[in-house]
C-alpha cells in the first residue's frame, strides 16, 4: 500500500513538473513518460523518452529524444536534441543537430549545425557551417568558418581561422593524411578483387 502511495506521489510530482497543455503518456515501468507531446512545453526534474513541440523548455531532467523549434536545456542530458534553434546551459547531448547552437558549459558527442557558438564547452565532432568557440574544443572541427578564443581540436579543417586556436595535427597533414589512408584503402580494395578472381 505504501509503495502505490509513494509511485503515486513521484508521478502527481512528475505531472506537475510538465506543463499542463502537454499530451504525455505514462511509461510502463511508472517512472516518468513515454512521449511528450505540445507546442509550448516545460519539463521540470522529469525522466521523459520523447519530447516534442514547437517551444521546448527541459530543466534538470532526462531524455531519449527532444525535438522542437527553440528548445533550451538547463543542466539536462539527452540522447538525441534536433531544434532550429537550441540553447544548451551545464547540459549534454550524444547528437546534436541544429540550424544555431549555442551551448554554455557543456557539450555533446556530434553536432551537426549551421552556426554553432560555444563557451567553455565543446564536441568531440563538430560539423557546421559557421563555428564560435571560447575556451572549448573538440577532437575534430569541420567548418566553413572558425573563430576561437584559448580552443584547442586535434583535427581543424576550415576554410577560415581567425583567433587563438590550437591544433595537434594541422590542417595540411590532415589532408595529406586522408589522402594517404583513401591511397592504401584503394590498394586494399584492389588486391582483394584481384585475388577474389583467383
Amino acid at each position: 500500500m505504501s509503495e502505490e502511495m509513494d509511485r503515486a506521489e513521484r508521478m502527481e510530482e512528475v505531472e506537475a513538473g510538465i506543463s499542463e497543455a502537454a499530451e504525455f503518456e505514462e511509461s510502463p515501468e511508472g517512472e516518468g513518460f513515454q512521449n511528450v507531446a505540445c507546442d509550448n512545453i516545460e519539463v521540470t526534474q522529469s525522466r521523459v523518452r520523447n519530447v516534442n513541440g514547437s517551444d521546448v523548455t527541459i530543466t534538470q531532467s532526462l531524455s531519449q529524444s527532444i525535438e522542437g523549434q527553440n528548445v533550451d536545456a538547463l543542466q539536462s542530458a539527452a540522447l538525441v536534441m534536433r531544434a532550429e534553434t537550441l540553447g544548451l546551459t551545464q547540459s549534454g547531448a550524444l547528437f546534436i543537430k541544429a540550424d544555431q547552437a549555442q551551448v554554455m558549459q557543456g557539450g555533446a558527442m556530434a553536432i551537426v549545425a549551421g552556426n554553432y557558438d560555444v563557451h567553455q564547452g565543446g564536441a568531440q565532432w563538430i560539423f557546421a557551417k559557421k563555428v564560435q568557440i571560447n575556451q572549448g574544443g573538440a577532437v575534430a572541427i569541420v567548418a566553413n568558418s572558425v573563430t576561437a578564443s584559448k580552443a584547442g581540436a586535434v583535427f581543424l579543417l576550415a576554410r577560415n581561422v581567425h583567433g587563438d586556436v590550437t591544433t595537434i595535427v594541422s590542417q595540411r597533414t590532415a589532408v595529406q593524411f586522408g589522402a594517404a589512408f583513401g591511397a592504401l584503402l584503394g590498394l586494399f580494395v584492389l588486391l582483394a578483387k584481384l585475388l577474389g578472381k583467383r
